[in-house]
This record gives C-alpha cells, sequence and structure tokens, in this order.
C-alpha cells in the first residue's frame, strides 16, 4: 500500500513539473562582447506583462504567454550609471529556448544654445553614429532646448545641429553604461562668402561649357570628304595609267574599300594605317573591317610591328 502511494505521488510531482514546463519559457543573453550576466538586473516587457529579476547566469524562466510577442530586454549593472544592454527579438510561440541577444548601449542627453547661452527649442539634429543596431533619434530638440537617447548603441558619433541660419556641429563617443553629455553652440552662417563662391563656381563652369559648345560647332563645320561621292572620282596612281586588271578590281570594291586604295595609290602603294584613317576619316574599327576584307580579297597586305601597322598593296592589285 505504502509502495502504491509513493509511486502515485512521484506520478503526481512529474506531471506538475511537466506542466509547469509547459507553461515557462527559458530565455539565454547573449552579446557581442560575450558577457557574463551574472548579478545583471533584468527588465523584460512582452505583451502586457513586465518582467523583473535580478540574473543567476546568463539564462532565466518566465511565464509563457500565449502567442507571438515582442520582448523588449534591459540589462542593468549596479557599478554604472545607465542601462548597459538592450534588445528586443520578437519570439514564436512555439519556441521555449530562444537565444537573446542584447547590446552595449549608454544614455545620451543634450542641448543646443546659441552664442549668448540661450536654448533653442525645435532645433534641427542630425545624427550619424556608427553601431549594429538601428535607433530611432530625435530629429528636433523638445520645446525648451534639450534631446536625450535612452538606450544609444556604444561607438563614435556626430551631430549637426541648426535654426535657421546659425550651424553647429559636435562629435562624441557613446560608452557602455556611461551617461554622455553633449552641448552644441549654434553659430551664424557667413552667407555672403558661400554664395560668392557658388557663384564664381558657376561662372566658370559656364565658361568651360561654352568653350566646349565652341570647339564642337566649329569641329563639326570642317569639311569632310564625303563618301558617297566617291564612285564618281576616277581612283588615279602616280603614273596616271593604271593597268586594266586593276581597273576592272576596281569596279568591284565600295566607297570606303576605294578610299582605302586611292590614298595607298597617292602614296607609293603603302602607308601607315593611322595615316588612313586620318585622311579618309573612318573610323577605327570600321577601317579595321575594311582593311580584313581588302586582306581577304589579296588587294592589301598588313604588317604589325609593335602599335605600328603597315599597310600596302598587293602585286596582284598593281598588276606587277
Amino acid at each position: 500500500m505504502k509502495k502504491r502511494l509513493l509511486i502515485s505521488a512521484l506520478f503526481i510531482v512529474l506531471l506538475v513539473t511537466l506542466a509547469s514546463a509547459a507553461d515557462t519559457l527559458s530565455i539565454t543573453f547573449t552579446s557581442p562582447d560575450n558577457t557574463d550576466f551574472n548579478g545583471y538586473f533584468l527588465s523584460l516587457a512582452f505583451g502586457d506583462a513586465l518582467f523583473k529579476d535580478t540574473l543567476n547566469g546568463s539564462s532565466i524562466s518566465v511565464p509563457k504567454i500565449p502567442g507571438e510577442h515582442a520582448f523588449v530586454a534591459l540589462l542593468d549593472s549596479s557599478s554604472t550609471p545607465a542601462i548597459d544592454y538592450y534588445g528586443s527579438k520578437k519570439i514564436p510561440a512555439e519556441e521555449n529556448n530562444p537565444n537573446f541577444m542584447v547590446f552595449p548601449v549608454g544614455y545620451l542627453q543634450g542641448k543646443v544654445l546659441d552664442t549668448e547661452g540661450n536654448l533653442i527649442p525645435k532645433a534641427k539634429l542630425s545624427f550619424a553614429c556608427f553601431s549594429s543596431i538601428t535607433v530611432e533619434y530625435p530629429e528636433k530638440t523638445d520645446g525648451i532646448g534639450f534631446f536625450s537617447v535612452k538606450y544609444a548603441p556604444i561607438g563614435t558619433c556626430s551631430l549637426i545641429a541648426s535654426s535657421g541660419e546659425a550651424v553647429g556641429t559636435a562629435e562624441f563617443e557613446i560608452k557602455k553604461g556611461e551617461v554622455t553629455n553633449v552641448e552644441i553652440v549654434l553659430e551664424k552662417k557667413v552667407a555672403g562668402s558661400a554664395l560668392g563662391i557658388y557663384l564664381l563656381g558657376a561662372i566658370v563652369l559656364i565658361i568651360i561649357l561654352f568653350i566646349i559648345l565652341l570647339v564642337s560647332w566649329k569641329w563639326k563645320r570642317k569639311p569632310k570628304p564625303a563618301l558617297e561621292s566617291l564612285e564618281e572620282i576616277p581612283v588615279m596612281s602616280e603614273t596616271g595609267v593604271l593597268p586594266k586588271q586593276t581597273q576592272v578590281i576596281l569596279q568591284t570594291l565600295n566607297d570606303k574599300e576605294k578610299s582605302v586604295v586611292q590614298f595607298l595609290l597617292e602614296n607609293h602603294n603603302h602607308t601607315s594605317q593611322a595615316k588612313i584613317r586620318y585622311a579618309t576619316h573612318i573610323p577605327r574599327t570600321s577601317l579595321a573591317r575594311v582593311l580584313e576584307a581588302l586582306q581577304r580579297k589579296k588587294l592589301v597586305e598588313v604588317d604589325k610591328d609593335g602599335k605600328m601597322v603597315e599597310v600596302k598593296l598587293t602585286k596582284l592589285f598593281l598588276g606587277e
């Protein structure tokens, strides 16, 4: 009888333990700097619940609430004046042992003043901070002239404040668990000198554009030989007489090929590819194709010596 009662008691304890485990969430906190959170005070908000406790290690069990919730964790060490770590995470209902990443943070507070020491309300703020987490920084000072960031990620920051034509800047560093105070004094911009620089730059730019347009216009007006009319220009050699074979071959050439052959005949039957391109105004890639076509027809020979390319008429074309 006693044995049966003992087994029943153990069974009841086991059921209670299992039911209790199913109703709790075991969270393990980690950080980029691998901090041991033993002794840190935890404030954990999720749903409508707020759980507070001192950690004994880096893990803790909290009551489980049905559904997916956004958890916000704050971890504070008694040795620092401000919150040391901050993190947020959505935890699905089916997850029972999540890892929760928190990041080192500090507290930032500041004010914006004019040169006479008066606070400037609603001054514009522009933060540039380098951190691993996204934080919503204030865009303006409050109605008095102050601003603050409760959980500012550690690292260096620069801040530009402005109001009207007055501007001020500050650079500072956020340290873990520390309070950083920033004070920015706005000074009037020298609008006249800046305007003068802009006007001078605009005038120089206009002059450069005018010169470019003038050169381009003159280049377009420069007369170039019309390839379309080359068929009407007879191809002549230095002697003024071409063999019949050469004359027959010429009838098979297109305008660009004829212009290349004409230039070669006028230059002792050989010259450089660069001179042909300059004289005929045939683009580089088009001239290469023309020379390849004349090579296939056995009318020219192309010799390459480094960057120098020599072109000459063949004996077949000259009827020799």
